[in-house]
């Protein structure tokens, strides 16, 4: 999945923004990083995140600094350094 790939490269530590649909099909925008290593607990997943195709992200923002996710396949746009990119 060529989006997956572009944001796990391309972003390297920056703060960037997602726009997708949760499972109950409400759209959802998140800021969030990637590679957030502060607070985590635990060691890693109890499963392989690139299989089920979930990006697990820190979100960022008032009220809600905590470790989220999303799946890829529910993932409509996400902009990164000002530069929109729209998921076909």
């Amino acid at each position: 999945m060529r989006a997956r790939e572009f944001l796990t490269k391309e972003t390297a530590g920056r703060i960037f923004s997602v726009y997708f649909l949760k499972g109950d099909g409400q759209p959802r925008n998140m800021i969030c990083r990637l590679g957030v290593k502060k607070g985590l607990v635990g060691g890693d997943l109890p499963y392989d995140a690139r299989k089920k195709g979930i990006l697990p992200v820190f979100e960022i923002g008032p009220g809600s600094n905590h470790r989220r996710s999303f799946r890829f396949d529910r993932l409509v746009s996400f902009n990164i350094g000002g530069e929109t990119f729209i998921v076909e």
